[in-house]
């Protein structure tokens, strides 16, 4: 009879446990502000309904499933309502992925192994936070523990080798971090061809890989991107991750610590999984693809925590084993104490991220609607708006790439903006970080509107000044003062492309901004524009 009711007891706090998880899960979905890739990404499958094609038209590096995958739910004129729908999209991803989690671990721990495993998974702070990003990091993770869940449902090898390849080769689509569980999978099928004999194992498989990339290309052939995407995506992210150690390459191992102190008992508990499923024959793949998910993030040359999101999940089933094992006759009172304990560190972390905090980049994709026009192009290296880019080059530009630009690697961003007319810019950590020759242009051409948004302008503060204008717009004059614009009274008109001389007829402040109605917003408090990667 105790031992009933503790069994109830246990049962009923994983219960809490799990549904009090997901609840927090689709708070921090719902309202965590977007990181700087997330805003690119959504940017890049707006630029694709906005009938831009991708790698021809505009810069990517990044293969193009994710675009596909977040285009349909884009707007062109509605930039909130995509970017909330663009979350819900890698949040039901993210729950997809616990949920295979939890199958994984009930295939090797039964019902306590799939609890622990979801439970874990929930209170992963790294985990969620980064899992439901608008990245392709999630969705890979989501392949790679369907491809287990196959491994581990068994069945004939051949055709379960050909199907997980699809599915992995149709992950590289996502993200060229793909090939590291890949190669996981591609050292098992090797190691089962040479046992059995039968080179089919592992040769019908890699050739089957290819399939998902060579349709990619055929599909991509008519738009004449295949040859961008090549250089961009295969030649171009090979070098720059092998060269990447004067670009900035740094060591996991801090991030590592950093985000297992909020996560201990989840960190041992997976580590000691993974030596109880190396002791067991049937589970030796499940070590090997844990071991390779943890190497990958020291072969990776930027491991930020959200490349975390492709080995947490393995861990996740291997914690999970590791918590039903050492739960053992104490059925689920064992795995309870096992989800309190990581529970314990990661809760606090966890409720501090479900506030809400997307007004001020809400307000700003709001503002940039509100002031410019559907064919107006900006800048602001991150693609926080919904207007063609007025550097398509690489609209998005990490510290990485900004470094590669400082040593030639793109074209010079002022030819390009003074060329394509760019209306608007956004300042931000990235277009601060540009060299004197770029700032000095913005500082000169630019002028304040709302927030971090800079429109087309120059602050009249001498008697005598030139000003150019980047495309024929219309403009206005404010302030106490009054100016002629080429020897004519000007309050408000249509400026033509070129230099133009402007005169104080009557001293006092005043500016000359691209014409657009008040803003929506009141100004709002000083605050980051992005979630910083911790």
């Amino acid at each position: 009879m105790e031992r009933r009711v503790v069994n109830l007891a246990a049962v009923t706090v994983i219960g809490f446990a799990i549904a009090f998880g997901v609840i927090v899960a689709a708070l921090i979905i719902h309202n965590r502000g977007y990181q700087i890739d997330e805003v690119e990404h959504i940017h890049a499958a707006y630029n694709m309904r906005d009938g831009r094609v991708i790698y021809r038209d505009f810069w990517q590096g990044h293969p193009p499933l994710l675009y596909v995958l977040l285009a349909p739910v884009i707007n062109v004129d509605d930039p909130v309502g995509s970017f909330e729908r663009a979350r819900l999209i890698t949040g039901a991803l993210l729950f997809a992925t616990i949920a295979l989690v939890a199958a994984c671990a009930y295939r090797i721990a039964g019902t306590r192994g799939a609890l622990a495993g979801a439970a874990l998974s929930l209170y992963h702070t790294t985990l969620i936070e980064r899992g439901m990003e608008v990245r392709p990091d999630g969705a890979t993770a989501f392949c790679t523990l369907l491809a287990l869940y196959l491994e581990l449902r068994g069945g004939d090898r051949l055709k379960r080798f050909c199907l997980q390849s699809a599915i992995l080769g149709t992950a590289f689509l996502l993200t060229q971090k793909a090939l590291f569980p890949a190669a996981a999978f591609g050292l098992w099928w090797l190691l089962e061809a040479w046992r059995e004999r039968k080179p089919a194992l592992v040769l019908a498989p890699a050739l089957v890989w290819f399939a998902p990339l060579a349709l990619a290309l055929l599909i991509m052939l008519p738009f004449g991107c295949a040859p961008a995407f090549i250089k961009q995506n295969i030649i171009d992210a090979f070098f720059a991750g092998t060269g990447a150690a004067y670009r900035g390459r740094f060591s996991p191992l801090p991030g590592i610590v950093h985000e297992s102190v909020r996560n201990l008992a989840f960190v041992l508990l997976a580590l000691g999984g993974i030596v109880v499923a190396a002791r067991r024959r049937e589970l030796r793949f499940l070590a090997l693809l844990a071991i390779v998910s943890i190497f990958a993030l020291w072969a990776n040359p930027f491991p930020w925590p959200y490349v975390h999101v492709g080995a947490l999940p393995v861990l996740a089933v291997t914690a999970a084993l590791a918590a039903a094992t050492l739960a053992g006759r104490s059925e689920h009172a064992g795995v309870a104490l096992a989800i309190v304990l990581a529970m314990f560190t990661s809760v606090p972390r966890l409720m501090s991220k479900a506030a809400p905090s997307t007004a001020l980049q809400f307000a700003t994709l709001q503002e940039v609607q509100h002031a410019t026009k559907p064919d107006d192009r900006l800048f602001d290296l991150a693609g926080l708006y919904f207007r063609p880019d007025a550097y398509p080059p690489a609209y998005a530009m990490s510290g990485e790439l900004i470094r590669w630009y400082m040593h030639g690697g793109f074209p010079r961003m002022v030819p390009e903006l003074r060329k394509n007319g760019c209306a608007g810019v956004m300042l931000n950590y990235r277009t601060l970080a540009l060299g004197p020759a770029e700032r000095t242009f913005l500082a000169t051409h630019f002028v304040h509107y709302w927030g971090y948004l800079f429109l087309a302008g120059t602050e009249v503060n001498a008697p005598d000044l030139s000003f150019e204008v980047l495309a024929p717009r219309e403009y206005v004059h404010k302030g106490s003062g009054a100016i002629s614009i080429d020897g004519r009274p000007f309050e408000r008109g249509v400026l033509t492309r070129g230099m133009h001389a402007i005169h104080v007829e009557r001293a006092g402040p005043s500016r000359i901004i691209l014409a657009a109605p008040p803003p929506l917003h009141r100004p709002i408090g000083p605050g980051e524009l992005y979630v910083n990667f911790d």
